[in-house]
């Protein structure tokens, strides 16, 4: 038990993910450009497919990280919009 707050602390799993291409080539969440558009990264659809285990999906619709995300994304690709919103869901664990 945490004697700070009085509560047990959270067990965390650990997630192995695949590289965001890799992901996207069996599950496309990615349309690719085409006629001079850009490509563009589907939210909802790579949302779906991150396992949620830091943050539940409650929470993650009670803090609308999908607007969140839109409102803070300023990468110059669907593959680093993706990298981005995924590093939202799934904070780094790591904390070396």
């Amino acid at each position: 038990m945490n004697s700070r707050c009085g509560q047990t602390p959270l067990a965390v799993q650990s997630v192995t993910l695949q590289p965001l291409v890799a992901s996207n080539d069996q599950k496309p969440f990615i349309t690719p450009a085409k006629g001079g558009e850009p490509a563009r990264l589907n939210r909802k659809r790579l949302l779906k497919q991150i396992p949620a285990t830091i943050v539940d999906r409650e929470t993650l619709k009670t803090i609308e990280v999908l607007r969140l995300h839109r409102a803070v994304d300023y990468t110059l690709s669907a593959t680093g919009s993706a990298a981005l919103l995924r590093a939202m869901i799934l904070p780094s664990l790591d904390f070396d």
